[in-house]
């Protein structure tokens, strides 16, 4: 399932993470999201985000090129 960004459903995983770590006491839950975390992040597997981005990307270019006076609209697709 995605997460609800800015009103839009994203296809990111949910790390279900609106707290701040940092602030939590050390303990089973905080090693369990220390531990979520590092797996979700490791920069082999955001390597997999890649082509997302990279259409994302392209397709924000292409609409800038298209009509550069709605930049705002063009940033919120």
């Amino acid at each position: 399932m995605g997460v609800f960004i800015a009103g839009i459903l994203t296809h990111r995983p949910s790390l279900h993470m609106d707290f701040n770590i940092g602030f939590l006491p050390y303990g089973p839950t905080w090693r369990h999201l220390r531990r979520e975390f590092h797996i979700n992040f490791l920069s082999t597997e955001l390597e997999t985000f890649r082509p997302f981005e990279q259409r994302a990307v392209h397709r924000l270019l292409r609409n800038l090129l298209a009509s550069p006076n709605n930049f705002s609209k063009h940033l919120r697709q």
